[in-house]
Order: structure tokens, then sequence, then C-alpha cells
């Protein structure tokens, strides 16, 4: 609160969601945008919560061992360059052969609610084909909603991370 005093223009935040209940954390993010929105303040985040940080901020930059090694646009960051779907269907076995056996699938695993299919864009209406002529009977086939965490995860699993823009 004392650092909104003085009307800045850019206003640092360290952790400002830590600790904070559901009610807090929703009162924050919303104080963090009007502060955007109507007062046109530059706001400065660093969080390890990235739920938060992908419903609050524009842009992002990751940071692993001092260096940056991925930044802008939440929206572009989140970009699908594949496509992730969550497959419910009656034998959980017969559909991962089924999918894993399609040339655009590049990864299945078996998940609690069913499977998890990672393929090229496109992938939703082939995979849909294919398991209902295999005589499945495929309850939910539904894409994953981009998710920053899983992004910063995926991105981290290696120091090196070719093919991200850093800008």
């Amino acid at each position: 609160a004392g650092a909104l005093l003085g009307h800045p223009r850019l206003l640092v935040l360290d952790e400002p969601a830590n600790g904070l209940d559901p009610q807090g954390l929703v009162e924050v993010r919303d104080l963090l945008r009007r502060l955007r929105d109507e007062h046109g303040m530059t706001i400065f985040l660093s969080s390890h919560l990235l739920h938060e940080v992908q419903l609050i901020c524009d842009e992002v930059g990751v940071v692993r061992r001092g260096r940056l090694i991925a930044a802008g646009p939440v929206t572009e960051l989140l970009a699908r360059r594949e496509t992730e779907l969550r497959v419910e269907v009656d034998d959980a076995e017969l559909a991962r052969q089924v999918a894993a056996a399609l040339p655009s699938v590049r990864q299945v695993e078996a998940t609690p609610e069913g499977l998890r299919v990672v393929g090229e864009p496109g992938t939703a209406a082939e995979l849909n084909t294919a398991l209902v002529q295999a005589g499945l009977r495929v309850s939910a086939l539904a894409p994953a909603a981009p998710d920053l965490e899983r992004f910063y995860l995926e991105l981290v699993k290696s120091d090196e991370a070719p093919g991200v823009p850093t800008s």
C-alpha cells in the first residue's frame, strides 16, 4: 500500500499473492488490473504462482539460472504448436493403441480420467474418427486449455530450450 502513495508509473511486486486465501487472491488480482487499466500503471510481478501470473499478466519472462530463456505475450507463448486432448472412452487400452497408431499423434498417456493425447494441430477429428471406427464409445474428447505452469515445466526440462522465443 505504501508503494502506491506516490502514484508510481511502475510498481514492482514480489510474490504479492503468497499466502492469501482465495478471496484475497481475487481481490489482489482485481486491484492489479484496476491499477493497470484505470491508472495506466506498469506492474512488474515476480511470482511462482503461475496460474495467478497467467490470470494477471499480459507479458511474461521466464528466468532460469539467472538467464532469460523465454519472454513475450502470454497468449503467444501459450499458442499451441501442438494439440493436447483429454479423451474419455469405454476402453482406454484399446483407445491408447488406436491413438498411438495415428501418424499425427506424438504422445499418448493414461490419466485417471482417461487419456492425454498430444499431436499435430487437427488431430482431434482424425482421432475421433479412428476411435469410433474401432468400435469405441467416446464420451469426451476435448482440447486442454493452455497452461502457463505446463509451459514452464516443459521449458525448464532441459537447460537449452531451442526454438523458444525470447523477445
